[in-house]
């Protein structure tokens, strides 16, 4: 009971919030996304944190998860924008794949960053249509 409680009071605290407060919150992530994977690989070898194994995949399933998670809120009332917004997002993921190979700053383009972009994306998604109240939905 308590946690069906909890989970209500999460669900109505996030759709009350505005689509222009998510589309702030989407844009500046996009931006952080662009930024942090077009950087070059010296800079990202500074920052220590890539030296787990496999973390790298997990940072690119996070992102990219918060990624289709926020574009959805922005969104939250348009039925099936979550289809669109995973689409896109998975283009977007192959295009930053591409943009690194192409600006030849020591990164490249890697078939299992795709596979994780696209993963976490579906995950994202999936929250979504999981928290989203269906008559927050506009026809």
């Amino acid at each position: 009971m308590l946690i069906n409680k909890l989970f209500s009071r999460l669900r109505t605290k996030l759709f009350s919030i505005s689509g222009s407060f998510y589309l702030v919150l989407a844009i500046i992530w996009t931006v952080l996304t662009i930024y942090l994977s077009l950087v070059s690989a010296k800079r990202i070898a500074t920052m220590h944190i890539w030296n787990i194994a496999g973390i790298d995949k997990i940072a690119h399933a996070v992102f990219y998860l918060s990624f289709s998670f926020l574009w959805s809120m922005t969104f939250f009332k348009k039925l099936n924008v979550h289809l669109w917004v995973l689409l896109i997002t998975i283009v977007f993921g192959i295009a930053i794949e591409w943009a690194q190979f192409q600006m030849n700053m020591g990164r490249a383009f890697e078939i299992l960053d795709i596979i994780a972009n696209a993963i976490g994306a579906t995950i994202g998604i999936l929250i979504f249509i999981w928290l989203r109240p269906k008559s927050a939905v506009e026809n």
